[in-house]
């Protein structure tokens, strides 16, 4: 399944999810092409198709998800990525997991209920910039719906 995931203003450039990538193979040399796309003045793609991030259902104060809590894995992102670096997009293909919190955002869906997944941002480093270490699904966006 896709889902676009809607940024806040303050965590919309490439460089916040720095933490969260850079552990990723592909890291630099994707960070290389879009610094090169950018000085070239053109917008890019870039995707990250092999990753495992584990997202639970919360308010995302908390900065860890174990398996057990967890309802979804996220195993695709895509950002497109404007020339100043800015998100313009940033989408996630998951799929669901065969556990406790999976089964209730299985039955959510079967009413038609849409999810909303949001990045967990701490500030981080020395320079106290914020940074995306993971994701969440909102436990109220449901209550809302």
């Amino acid at each position: 399944m896709e889902l676009k995931i809607d940024l806040h203003s303050e965590i919309n450039n490439i460089q916040n999810f720095k933490y969260l990538f850079e552990k990723h193979r592909d890291y630099d040399a994707c960070i290389r092409d879009i610094k090169i796309s950018t000085l070239l003045g053109q917008k890019c793609l870039f995707e990250i198709e092999d990753i495992s991030l584990f997202c639970d259902i919360s308010d995302g104060s908390s900065t860890l998800s174990s398996l057990s809590k967890s309802a979804i894995l996220i195993n695709k992102i895509s950002f497109k990525i404007n020339t100043d670096l800015t998100i313009l997009e940033l989408k996630v293909d998951y799929r669901v997991l065969n556990t406790k919190m999976g089964k209730l955002v299985k039955e959510l869906q079967s009413f038609g209920i849409q999810l909303e997944i949001n990045p967990k941002v701490l500030k981080f480093g020395i320079d106290n910039s914020l940074q995306v270490m993971g994701f969440y699904i909102d436990n109220t966006s449901y209550i809302r719906a």
